[in-house]
């Protein structure tokens, strides 16, 4: 699989540059977890204690030299698929994560969905696994993510919260129609409107499966790309869905430091957002 052979590489380098303790980590192009006017010396030490408990690792499509990790990768083992996954990518660079948390997810505290690019962070110690999994489950950890969605929003700011779970007959689906509702909270923010679509910012505030796509589908604003929620039918085809997690922020497990990570739009949905703007602006 050609994806993962990629993840591989991305992985193997990304490893060298934690055991180097660079400053600079081309896997996060805006890495700013320094919030005054320390040092190099005094950087490269926070550095340090930053990567011992806690591992960036980014998802994206590969477009150019330095995005050298694809979408389409599942990030653990699971039903029919036991091989090519980000965590058994992990465990081949970072044996070390072996019996952190679950044996069947090392070091994961969140995951992307398959086709969703980004970052995600992965926990190397279990202090650092049971402080990050309290956050997300209280919700102290920030995410925002970057889509491109059909139609335009009935505001400029606006806050979705409609109950989801598995649809009543098709049991691959998530939806609004279940028999088993869970608590669904998404805020978006509308960045530019391109005639009939709408360029967002979408903070999701739980974190349940497919959430960002089933809102703005069941609002009637599918994402471009979505071939499970209505997205596709296009006539500008997207080479893939528009949805892109840019950026993450956490109480670092150690240093009790709030830090932040984000990641520029791949070139690929980059592409195709300027692509709609010359089409719609001639």
């Amino acid at each position: 699989m050609k994806e993962f052979e990629v993840l591989c590489k991305r992985i193997e380098d990304l490893r060298d540059e934690m055991i180097d303790w660079q400053i600079k980590l081309t896997a996060v192009p805006a890495l700013s977890p320094i919030n005054g006017g320390e040092g190099e010396a005094e950087k490269a030490e926070l550095i340090k204690k930053l990567l011992n408990e806690v591992g960036i690792t980014e998802i994206q499509e590969v477009r150019a030299p330095d995005l050298d990790v694809p979408s389409g990768i599942i990030v653990h083992p699971g039903a029919g698929v036991k091989e090519d996954t980000l965590v058994n990518a992990l465990l081949f660079h970072f044996p070390e994560i072996k019996g952190i948390g679950s044996e069947k997810r090392p070091g994961i505290v969140h995951r992307l969905d398959k086709d969703t690019s980004g970052l995600m962070v992965i926990a190397k110690t279990n202090r650092a696994y049971l402080e990050l999994q309290r956050q997300f489950k209280v919700r102290e950890v920030e995410k925002k993510y970057l889509t491109l969605v059909k139609g335009k929003m009935p505001s400029m700011e606006g806050k979705i919260e409609i109950p989801i779970g598995r649809h009543i007959r098709e049991r691959k689906k998530i939806s609004i129609r279940t028999t088993k509702p869970k608590e669904a909270i998404t805020y978006y923010k509308v960045i530019e409107e391109i005639k009939d679509f709408s360029y967002l910012e979408v903070k999701p505030i739980t974190g349940r499966t497919h959430q960002i796509r089933v809102h703005l589908s069941s609002s009637g604003h599918p994402v471009v790309g979505d071939k499970k929620y209505g997205g596709c039918n296009l006539e500008i085809k997207c080479p893939r869905l528009f949805l892109h997690a840019y950026y993450l922020s956490f109480i670092h497990p150690t240093l009790d430091k709030k830090i932040e990570f984000s990641l520029p739009l791949p070139d690929d949905l980059n592409d195709y957002l300027e692509k709609l703007r010359y089409v719609h602006k001639n």
